[in-house]
């Protein structure tokens, strides 16, 4: 009876890590992982266990329950983003990212358990070991299906936090200030669970609300930031290209001045009557001509773009035609 019970003060306390770790896998789905990733999670699951039990166990020492059950959430909370760094690579700002979705799913999935079972005596476990199984069974299954719709609602395209050192810190901050309130409120709560059913029942779906609405602020902030980001990425290539055409344009004006140049030079040769093979300087003047014939279809992007591509064109052999009317991209910024 002795191990029995053991062994189920064992895995009632294994069940919170062990959601918790389900759900920051979940929300990590994009992090890297280390090396002998499986071997990492059943280390991490056995570690967490032991550290819950005995962490547990000295706590339930003190004579304040609202406080040790608050400082062993919190500790456990702690633990489980260290023992994240044993499975990716990741920034401990990431980490505690993933780790605060999980718990925020975790500690919703854990209230709708209560409101659905909590009140009956058949979803409460009865010392043995089916009605054990029955009771984790129920909650694991119950916190999956919760995480994979809070997943899909809000995290299935998250990315890692990209941003300045600010939003990083900002969303550290918001981390930390989540998880302090959900843990203290909810020992709050449970302290003065059998002073009214009603308030319970209230408090629980309040729970559940503040949860939802944190992680939908949570998601919509980076969601944001990454707009943002995208945004001025997409703005910098474009100043790039507009740059480059900018250079293009001017490399094309000053071919033309230097073979303006050249071909004036060559004329005063032949007025002079220089001695140059006749033959060669028609070449030179062939080449001058190509050089020299800027295309002008009405839009100085459009002559750009194809003046650079003619003379690509000419070097390597490729006859290049244009016909093209560029007033007709006038609707079109540069």
């Amino acid at each position: 009876m002795i191990v029995l019970k053991l062994l189920w003060g064992f895995a009632a306390l294994s069940l919170f890590p062990i959601k918790l770790l389900i759900g920051e896998l979940l929300f990590s789905h994009y992090f890297t992982r280390c090396a002998h990733f499986k071997v990492r999670i059943a280390v991490s699951i056995v570690l967490q266990s032991v550290l819950s039990f005995g962490l547990y166990s000295t706590l339930s020492l003190t004579n304040s329950w609202l406080l040790s059950n608050t400082f062993f959430y919190f500790l456990e909370f702690g633990i489980s983003v260290l023992l994240l760094k044993l499975l990716f690579r990741e920034s401990y700002t990431e980490l505690l990212s993933a780790a605060v979705a999980s718990y925020m799913t975790e500690h919703t999935a854990t209230q709708v358990f209560e409101l659905l079972f909590g009140w009956t005596k058949a979803g409460l476990p009865q010392g043995d070991t089916l009605s054990l199984l029955l009771y984790a069974s129920t909650q694991i299954l119950l916190f999956v299906l919760t995480s994979l719709g809070v997943w899909l609602v809000f995290a299935k395209n998250a990315e890692p936090v990209s941003g300045s050192r600010e939003l990083k810190r900002n969303m550290t901050l918001l981390s930390a200030a989540t998880l302090i309130v959900v843990l203290f409120l909810s020992s709050v709560r449970d302290a003065f669970a059998l002073e009214s059913y009603a308030l319970m029942v209230i408090t629980r779906l309040f729970s559940i609300f503040c949860c939802l609405t944190l992680l939908y602020l949570r998601y919509s902030i980076l969601d944001k930031s990454r707009a943002e980001h995208e945004r001025a990425e997409l703005e910098r290539v474009v100043e790039l290209e507009r740059k480059q055409i900018e250079q293009s344009k001017e490399n094309i004006e000053l071919i033309n001045i230097k073979c303006h140049d050249l071909r004036h030079r060559i004329d005063l040769w032949e007025q002079r009557g220089a001695d140059v093979d006749a033959k060669e300087i028609g070449e030179v003047k062939r080449m001058i001509g190509f050089y020299d014939s800027a295309i002008h279809t009405g839009n100085d992007i459009l002559d750009t773009i194809l003046t650079e591509r003619s003379l690509y064109c000419e070097k390597e052999g490729i006859r290049l035609s244009v016909i093209a009317d560029g007033e007709k991209l006038g609707f079109l910024s540069a």
